[in-house]
């Protein structure tokens, strides 16, 4: 990967995947996809323990983060 800095927001990062990270990528990809439980065994959670979950976990980020860094990463722009 490449890594620069946002040249007008130095906070800001741009990330750029090379030609070798797309193929390691593909390979933890496909190892993935054989596993039954990746990353790890939910099938016990009920649908609403993963909603709970995630909707904690957007509390935390927004008592932490802000909304402005919440809608900030949700629409963030992916270049292919």
């Amino acid at each position: 990967m490449n890594v620069t800095t946002n040249e007008k927001q130095s906070r800001c990062k741009s990330v750029i995947i090379t030609a070798e990270g797309k193929q390691i990528l593909g390979k933890i990809t496909n190892a993935a996809i054989d596993m039954e439980e990746f990353p790890f065994d939910l099938s016990h959670l009920s649908e609403e323990d993963v909603t709970k979950f995630l909707e904690l976990g957007q509390s935390i980020l927004d008592v932490h983060k802000g909304v402005y860094f919440k809608n900030k990463v949700i629409d963030a722009l992916v270049e292919a």
